[in-house]
């Protein structure tokens, strides 16, 4: 019996897909992460061993309303109010590097040695607390007549 050479292809074909693998690449964009709001609630002016100006410091909460205890963060800034860096409650310190898109853990300790550390105070800073009015008027956020609501 003769074979068609037709024939041997459609079955060397057959044999050969048995042992294909399909795969499907299926891509879904995730769900954006909920936006929180953060207000600021206090702030302090820190100060060095000498009582030189270091920067200032303002509390945010975060607003979430599934949450029990909202979580807060330090923003610690230079007296110009450029941010350095984050302290969080639990005292890990992060400082920001200009250009990089992610900040560098520094330490972890007290909220105050977080702050020295992004503010490099040395150990001895003291935090004077100021209220947030103070430090808008002082950074010309708006105009000094202008009223101002607590969180804005």
């Amino acid at each position: 019996m003769k074979r068609s050479p037709t024939l041997s292809a459609v079955l060397l074909c057959a044999a050969g897909l048995t042992s294909c693998i399909l795969v499907e690449e299926r891509t879904t964009s995730a769900d954006p992460a909920p936006a929180i709001a953060s207000m600021p609630g206090e702030a302090w002016t820190v100060l060095d061993a000498t009582e030189a100006e270091l920067g200032f410091v303002v509390r945010f909460e975060e607003i979430m309303p599934t949450q029990e205890t909202p979580r807060a963060f330090f923003s610690v800034r230079n007296p110009h109010g450029q941010e350095l860096g984050l302290v969080d409650e639990l005292g890990r310190a992060w400082r920001y590097r200009p250009h990089v898109h992610d900040p560098d853990w520094i330490s972890t300790g007290s909220i105050s040695e977080g702050i020295s550390a992004i503010l490099d105070g040395g150990s001895a800073v003291r935090l004077q607390p100021i209220d947030l009015d103070t430090i808008k008027n002082r950074l010309c956020l708006h105009s000094a007549e202008q009223p101002t609501r607590q969180g804005s």
